[in-house]
């Protein structure tokens, strides 16, 4: 019997002061790809290798013409290469996904246009880490249509899902070998029609295949939510809609399946006052319907999902955007147990909005959500990490031009790497000109009290910092006599705390501190005066000190 959890959430945090700093993070580097001539160009993708090399896919046109485009960037943000590929067709290309492995191999696909047709088949390309073009096929798949996702099983098999044209727009999902040999292509629908659409896909180890997206029913023309199975040589295994409580438009959005083959489908229902909320499905390896969540957030208004995942302990993770507080968007994280309870509820607002497009997972279950924020004047990059334990925000930044910008995609490497793409609007060009923008940051543990003497001081003591003032870093050095914990904070001239960081089990001694003048979410701070403050048990001690930018 499924189980309907109608707003049921456990609130961790409004974040919007957070406590004290867990980690800093920097930009590493930037970067931005204007194509031939002033027209658009767009990112599809952006994947990291092993070795920390950065790799964006894209679709740029010179005004005539569209290519893929594919670009390698080193672990410093050199361009190591940046080429088009121009399928066999030589007709327009239009990349439309991505996916990169950890020897540096690109992977895209996409549509190419037949000449002589108003055809357009699928091209699928690999770019090896040298920036050679290996192979780049065209394949019938339909009339017409789009991809929604390429990933690659654990044989490294390419597998596409997305919508074509079999006498009606449908789902569809194609296979094929590491070599992009076509190994089989299937449409797939369900409740009556031809109308279907699949948006993302997941996979086991043994290579089943769990699609997730939408198909109209019969009875009122309306979307419902389809999930369907494949096994790894393409016959269906079960496929399942699921129409929401109140019947309305019902849209899959992501699918991720465990080692059990349990199977998490994320996606929106319509309610009843015709607002959209976030819902989660969880399937068994048989197809049976285990339990569904669905969450309406506090001002009844649009909330929906932008990927789901699972982390390392099986409990679900999801991104999204949520509306609780006015009328603007929140970035938003959910976090679920595999029995459908709600565990963690996390999420940062705006003043003047903002929007979810992608997320990510790292290793240790912490949850990366890439958007656009507006700034009251334009949008800008936001990503933003959220700690998987604790629902805090450990960091958001920002990233802009002169124009709107907005992050669509986003990936974790090594040694808490990620990487951001998407596009922005160049100085001194019209709106209709979009460049692809990457942003790469690189997150590091916060700076501790440094120990610079043996022996205990004579008394409790806060110095002035060194340099003051200061522009990049300062050095911020103080005494303790009693030893235990010790509480560092810094306020602006309003009184608002912008960083504290605090340490248990202090020896007795002298310590440093060193700041780069950022906040606890690793936001740049603007010059002006500060004032700094140590406690520690019943002493407390304040100093000024100036930021100059």
């Amino acid at each position: 019997m499924a189980r309907w959890r109608l707003f049921s959430v456990v609130f961790v945090a409004l974040i919007i002061c957070a406590g004290a700093a867990q980690a800093q993070v920097q930009e590493n580097w930037s970067h931005v790809y204007a194509g031939p001539g002033d027209h658009d160009d767009m990112a599809v993708g952006v994947g990291f290798d092993a070795d920390s090399n950065c790799y964006v896919a894209g679709s740029s046109t010179d005004g005539d013409d569209w290519d893929f485009l594919v670009g390698k960037y080193n672990a410093a943000g050199g361009v190591e290469w940046e080429i088009p590929v121009n399928g066999p067709n030589d007709t327009l290309d239009y990349a439309m996904a991505m996916t990169a492995d950890a020897d540096g191999n690109c992977f895209v696909t996409g549509w190419c246009s037949v000449r002589g047709s108003t055809e357009h088949q699928i091209l699928l390309t690999k770019v090896n880490t040298a920036g050679t073009v290996d192979w780049a096929y065209p394949y019938q798949i339909g009339g017409d249509g789009v991809v929604r996702q390429l990933i690659a099983d654990s044989s490294g098999n390419l597998i596409i899902v997305g919508m074509s044209n079999f006498g009606g727009y449908i789902a569809y999902v194609a296979k094929f070998s590491p070599s992009g040999d076509s190994l089989w292509a299937r449409s797939y629908n369900w409740a009556g029609t031809n109308v279907g659409n699949g948006q993302r896909v997941s996979c086991t180890p043994d290579g089943r295949i769990f699609i997730a997206g939408t198909t109209y029913n019969g009875g009122g023309n309306l979307d419902d939510i389809l999930t369907v199975m494949f096994s790894p040589d393409g016959d269906t295994l079960w496929g399942r809609v699921y129409d929401g409580p109140d019947h309305g438009n019902d849209v899959g959005t992501d699918v991720v399946v465990d080692a059990g083959g349990n199977v998490y489908v994320t996606g929106t229902v319509k309610n009843s006052s015709n607002s959209t909320d976030i819902v989660v499905l969880k399937y068994n390896a048989t197809g049976t319907l285990q339990w569904d969540w669905i969450y309406n957030g506090s001002s009844n208004s649009d909330d929906a999902p932008v990927g789901i995942k699972l982390d390392q302990d099986g409990y679900i993770c999801i991104g999204a955007q949520t509306k609780e507080i006015g009328s603007s968007r929140d970035l938003a994280f959910f976090k679920l147990s595999p029995n459908g309870d709600s565990v963690l509820y996390s999420f940062i607002p705006s003043i003047y909005g903002q929007r979810a497009y992608a997320m990510a997972l790292d290793a240790q279950g912490n949850v990366y959500i890439a958007g656009n924020r507006n700034s009251g004047f334009d949008d800008d990059f936001v990503t933003v990490k959220f700690d998987g334990a604790t629902g805090d925000v450990d960091w958001e930044m920002t990233w802009e031009s002169v124009g709107d910008d907005r992050a669509t995609h986003i990936c974790v490497g090594n040694e808490d790497q990620v990487g951001v793409a998407g596009y922005m609007n160049p100085e001194g060009e019209p709106d209709t000109k979009k460049d692809i923008g990457i942003v790469t940051y690189h997150a590091s543990p916060v700076g501790v009290f440094e120990s610079t003497e043996n022996g205990p001081p004579r008394e409790f003591g806060l110095h002035q910092n060194v340099p003051n003032p200061f522009n990049a870093t300062t050095v911020i050095s103080f005494d303790v006599t009693g030893g235990g914990a010790a509480e560092l904070t810094i306020f602006n001239l309003l009184g608002q705390r912008v960083l504290t960081h605090r340490e248990d089990g202090l020896a007795p001694g002298s310590y440093r501190f060193e700041w780069d003048g950022r906040d606890e979410h690793s936001r740049s701070l603007p010059s002006g005066v500060y004032l700094y403050q140590l406690r520690t048990g019943s002493e407390m001690q304040t100093r000024k000190m100036v930021l100059l930018k």
